[in-house]
């Protein structure tokens, strides 16, 4: 079965490409107090192109980098793409990339402040906001998956990065937070497999204490975001679900003072299942939850039911039908769902996104005013090198 799934790679990052989890901001804007009326509107625009990466002629974008804010910074560290063609017609393997930026927030348009590099290339790890720090959790690369912690931090308002910690074992594709001090995993891949496993990393030993582990299945590549002392989880995708089961529209909240966790309605849209798996989530305000992007939920279930099941040529035919579907046919979602936590309500903001919806996955990083959508997939195999940056407007 697994190899099966690893079919769609181009799809969802061999599947298990992680969806960082969105650091609440630090920079001085982000530090202005949090407008609690509900959002009305997010006016969308382009900000920018990603650079090139080091040694490469052309920004063809790229998907499940790190992303967040650090001091008056926006960054973007690592990520995936395939810069040799399509992985399946052209047999391209996945690239890595090791760069790290640094953008201006202050400025009207995407502007580089820093470049440097990480010391491995990686993608399809967690970026994870500390007091004074952004902790990059885990990841993988084309030699496999790692468990190395790396901390960026600003001394004197230079970047410096250093190593962190080192987990128990290897990890991508889940999400991660930090709570009182201390770094938190959720679900994701360990060691090769799939788990729906909670890990408290304890820095001096090195070890994981193991938590309550999220209900259902185990799971990589789905949106999660903290709220105050609660960590919300929305759906993502099951490496071994069941047929027309592979994407979860299921969502739970982890009360991070007792580590219990409690459902919440399943993600829906006009009352009907929707799928956010592979798209990203955000903090809107103190009772709000934005999710952005995602595959959609009955072709990508059919896509993988299909994958499973057939072989030889059929197979073949199938993987070719559905890699040259166009970007409206595969119609990842322009939907701006929000989760309301007062009211355990999904609602939608009244307008989709004004481009190309992303999974793959995208990333996204928020200060007070703005939301900076970077990169993702557009179709299978396909990134975009744009960045956008939506205004947050407030009733």
């Amino acid at each position: 079965m697994k190899l099966l799934l690893l079919c769609v790679s181009a799809t969802f990052c061999a599947l298990y490409g992680c969806q960082p989890h969105v650091p609440h901001p630090t920079n001085q804007e982000a530090q202005m107090p949090v407008n609690h009326n509900s959002t009305k509107q997010i006016g969308w625009s382009v900000y920018g192109k990603l650079p090139a990466p080091q040694g490469t002629p052309a920004s063809l974008g790229v998907s499940a980098a790190f992303t967040g804010i650090i001091g008056n910074y926006l960054l973007v560290a690592g990520g995936a793409n395939f810069p040799a063609g399509h992985p399946f017609f052209d047999q391209a393997t996945k690239a890595y990339y090791s760069d790290m930026w640094l953008f201006d927030t202050a400025a009207s348009t995407l502007q580089t402040m820093q470049h440097l590099q990480l010391p491995y290339p990686v993608a399809h790890g967690a970026l994870v906001q500390t007091e004074h720090s952004v902790l990059l959790v885990g990841g993988q690369n084309a030699q496999g998956a790692l468990s190395s912690i790396l901390e960026v931090s600003l001394v004197a308002g230079e970047p410096t990065i250093k190593l962190w910690g080192q987990l128990p074992f290897s990890w991508h594709s889940g999400a991660a937070t930090w709570y009182q001090g201390e770094l938190f995993l959720f679900g994701g891949e360990r060691n090769g497999q799939p788990t729906a496993g909670v890990c408290r990393f304890d820095l001096e030993t090195s070890q994981c204490q193991e938590l309550e582990p999220i209900p259902g299945p185990a799971r990589v590549q789905f949106p999660a975001e903290q709220l105050s002392d609660t960590f919300y989880l929305f759906g993502g995708i099951d490496p071994k679900g069941s047929e027309n089961n592979f994407t979860r529209t299921d969502a739970w909240a982890f009360d991070m003072k007792t580590r219990t966790w409690s459902q919440l309605p399943d993600v829906t849209f006009e009352h009907q299942a929707f799928s956010v798996s592979g798209g990203a989530a955000t903090v809107l305000n103190d009772h709000q939850i934005l999710l952005l992007g995602g595959v959609n939920l009955e072709l990508f279930n059919n896509t993988l039911t299909q994958f499973s099941q057939l072989q030889g040529e059929e197979l073949a035919a199938c993987k070719t039908r559905y890699f040259n579907l166009t970007t409206e046919e595969i119609n990842f979602s322009r939907r701006q769902l929000v989760f309301n936590s007062r009211t355990n309500q999904w609602n939608a903001l009244p307008d989709l996104v004004p481009f190309t919806g992303g999974a793959g996955p995208l990333t996204l990083a928020r200060t007070e005013q703005h939301i900076y959508w970077i990169g993702g997939e557009t179709k299978p195999g396909v990134r975009s090198p744009m960045v956008y940056r939506g205004v947050i407007a407030q009733p």
